[in-house]
């Protein structure tokens, strides 16, 4: 639930809220399927290996429900794609919905929830803990998220996390970004847009291929 009105600020640190003027509600869709034409793309079938991905998009264009669905199908499995030990880092409780540490959601029978735990320290926790196959996050953009994503990609840990922009093109203007595809962490990108409703894929592109288009 998001809530405005006036704000309160101590040594430029937000303490509270006063004077309510408006609420909004976000209530999230689980909609099973929506990631089964993405996953193939993610998945080597030769390698028979995730490869780490990076989902980008403006508010409200669906990468938060294809990124459980593609949770959901990487945990289980199916006649292509092997299944595998998922940790899913939910900082904001969006991905997983989880209540009282449970998740709601359908994300899959091998995946671990860590809930409302910030993105950095979570990766960090899980990959030194939970021995992951894949480790899967949501709305990256610190410099400390992509240092963890960096350590876990340096770990052998594959990753599958999200990204607000409206362009690839103005991601790479954010340092942290263009960092993770120039070291290869990063092999696919996959770019949403509301063009067609929610979920609407605009583009697949490997790192490698965008980068050699997008030279700074």
């Amino acid at each position: 639930m998001g809530i405005v009105g006036e704000v309160m600020v101590e040594n430029d640190k937000i303490l509270n809220q006063k004077n309510i003027s408006g609420l909004n509600f976000r209530i999230s869709r689980e909609i099973i399927g929506a990631g089964d034409k993405i996953a193939p793309i993610i998945f080597n079938s030769k390698r028979e290996s995730i490869e780490n991905t990076l989902i980008v998009s403006p508010p409200g264009a669906g990468k938060t429900t294809l990124l459980r669905d593609l949770t959901k199908i990487f945990s289980d499995g199916d006649k292509d794609i092997s299944p595998c030990k998922v940790s899913l880092v939910d900082e904001r409780s969006e991905i997983a919905g989880s209540y009282l540490g449970v998740p709601q959601k359908n994300v899959g029978i091998r995946t671990d929830v860590l809930d409302a735990c910030p993105k950095a320290q979570g990766i960090i926790l899980v990959i030194r803990s939970m021995s992951p196959d894949l480790v899967v996050t949501d709305e990256i953009g610190k410099d400390e998220d992509i240092k963890a994503i960096n350590e876990a990609v340096n770990a052998g840990v594959k990753v599958l996390v999200s990204a607000h922009s409206d362009s690839l093109k103005s991601l790479m203007n954010r340092k942290g970004f263009r960092e993770l595809l120039e070291t290869g962490g990063i092999k696919n990108v996959i770019l949403l847009s509301r063009e067609k409703g929610p979920g609407t894929i605009e583009a697949t592109i490997s790192g490698k291929e965008f980068l050699n288009k997008n030279k700074i």
